[in-house]
């Protein structure tokens, strides 16, 4: 017999399963600080049952749960834990784990309903991550999370994972990375970032003016916008930036005319790697 237990937006839920058919109903208690209470259990299948209890707000830690049950080899006894930390609305406070190296700050209004906080760590190709449940609790303000590396990395920023997504940079600099999770839970880590954006193409365009329109794309951190320079010719000029396609539009105050031109850039992604290319291109 096994006992497992998943937070979701409510508080935490629980199932019982067994290799062999229950023959009873089996009980399941929790603790709580000092106090004991019964789950309530549904019957889901002959092996398989599910129940669903609330936190005490005003316990923070370690739950743990005790199912007991018959099923056809005798009597069965099995054990788990979670740990919940509360966070309620209109109140303010900090959570630290992991021995202090991840702390998570909240305000009174960075919830809308009681939310019961877990967070587990798993190994991602030799870095951890930290995974905030439930993820289908939606926040109010958010959470202000701030991990300590392990060692001073001037190129290792806070990322934020929402589900399957794609990593976001979410960080600051300094001997501990902070950022904010907003809208929903997910996964915080913290990563190294040490290569520049990159310019991957590049093409003269003649309407609405004589210009150019370049593509860029960074791996991990993207691309600090504010930083980014282009000359042509040597002359500074301002693009156009489409950050939703990764492009820009970049054109002299005059025209350019017809014939051979360079252009300069100089991009820098948000935790300061910078890369600049020089490319010529024709105007027709």
């Amino acid at each position: 017999m096994s006992v497992a237990c998943t937070p979701d937006e409510d508080g935490i839920a629980v199932r019982v399963t067994a290799e062999n058919a229950f023959t009873t109903l089996p009980s399941l208690t929790v603790e709580e600080g000092d106090a004991t209470t019964a789950v309530v259990l549904r019957r889901v299948s002959a092996r398989e049952y599910e129940g669903h209890f609330t936190p005490r707000g005003t316990v923070r830690g370690t739950r743990r749960l005790t199912a007991v049950a018959a099923s056809g080899t005798g009597r069965a006894e099995a054990r788990a834990a979670i740990d919940v930390e509360p966070v309620l609305p209109f109140t303010a406070g900090t959570v630290a784990l992991e021995g202090g190296r991840i702390l998570v700050a909240y305000d009174s209004l960075s919830v809308l309903k009681p939310l019961y906080l877990c967070v587990t760590t798993e190994m991602e190709e030799g870095h951890a991550a930290y995974r905030l449940a439930p993820r289908s609790a939606v926040l109010g303000s958010g959470l202000t999370v701030t991990l300590a590396p392990a060692a001073a990395d001037a190129r290792a920023g806070l990322f934020y994972r929402a589900g399957s997504g794609a990593w976001q940079f979410i960080g600051t600099p300094g001997a501990r990375r902070t950022g904010h999770v907003r809208v929903r839970l997910g996964d915080v880590a913290l990563l190294t970032d040490t290569t520049p954006p990159v310019m991957l193409g590049l093409r003269a365009v003649r309407e609405p003016a004589r210009a150019i329109l370049f593509r860029f794309a960074d791996d991990l951190a993207g691309v600090e916008y504010d930083s980014m320079k282009s000359y042509i010719d040597g002359h500074l000029v301002i693009p156009e930036i489409d950050g939703r396609r990764h492009r820009a539009l970049a054109g002299a105050r005059e025209h350019l005319a017809r014939g051979p031109h360079q252009l300069a850039l100089r991009l820098t992604d948000r935790m300061g790697n910078t890369r600049t290319t020089v490319r010529r291109f024709v105007i027709r």
